[in-house]
C-alpha cells in the first residue's frame, strides 16, 4: 500500500509547524511509514512542516512521528513515541517485532518473529498456554538470537505457562536476550 491522504486528519486545527495529525494506517509496515518520502507534500497535496506531529494508529500499534524536515515536498520523520502493541498469537502466527506478544497453543506450534527495524527495539514474548509437554517455538527468520557473549541460535523454545523473554535488537537481523523467566531455550 501507499500513503492514503483521506486517512490523515489535522486534529488540533493548527497551521503547519504546530499541527497534530492522526493517520489511520492498517496495511503498511512501520518501516515503510517512517521512511523519508512516505508523506509527500507535492504528490499527496499536503502541507506538512517541520515540528508537525503525526500519530499513526493501526493494526501494527500506535506510534508518534515528528516531522524533522521537508525538502522539495519530501517529508522526513522520526519516531518520537511508540505505545506498546499487545498481541495474542495463535498457532503459526507472525509476531510483530516490537511490543508484547502473548503466545499459546494446545499443540506444538511454531511462531515467526519479524526482523527488527534496527538496533534498540525491545520485544517481549510471554507464554500463556503451552499444555503439558507442549513446546512452542519462535523462529527468528533470517536473523539470529543470542545471549550476550555466549550461544546463538535461530529460535526460542517455550515449554511452560508463564515463561517469558525480553529481547533487544542489535541490528536489523539480530536479537539479544536481556532477560528470561523459566526455561526458555535457544534452538
Amino acid at each position: 500500500m501507499a500513503f492514503d491522504t483521506t486517512q490523515l486528519f489535522n486534529v488540533n486545527g493548527m497551521p503547519p509547524g504546530y499541527a497534530k495529525y492522526v493517520y489511520l494506517e492498517n496495511d503498511d509496515a512501520i518501516a515503510t511509514v517512517i521512511a523519508s518520502g512516505y508523506f509527500n507534500n507535492t504528490d499527496d497535496n499536503q502541507n506538512l512542516a517541520a515540528d508537525d506531529e503525526i500519530e499513526v494508529r493501526g493494526d501494527l500499534g500506535v506510534y508518534t512521528l515528528k516531522v524533522t524536515a521537508v525538502s522539495s515536498g519530501t517529508v522526513t520523520t522520526d519516531v518520537v513515541k511508540r505505545l506498546e502493541k499487545v498481541e495474542t498469537g495463535a498457532t503459526s502466527a507472525n509476531l510483530s517485532n516490537h511490543g508484547l506478544s502473548r503466545i499459546g497453543a494446545t499443540a506444538a506450534s511454531t511462531f515467526q518473529l519479524d526482523a527488527p527495524e534496527g538496533a534498540g527495539v525491545v520485544k517481549r514474548i510471554f507464554c500463556t498456554d503451552a499444555g503439558t509437554g507442549i513446546t512452542l517455538t519462535v523462529n527468528m527468520g533470517t536473523g539470529n538470537i543470542g545471549v550476550v557473549g555466549t550461544a546463538t541460535g535461530v529460535a526460542l523454545t517455550f515449554n511452560a505457562v508463564g515463561e517469558s523473554v525480553i529481547l533487544v535488537s542489535t541490528s536489523t537481523t539480530s536479537w539479544d536476550i536481556l532477560a528470561n523467566t523459566g526455561s526458555v531455550g535457544l534452538a
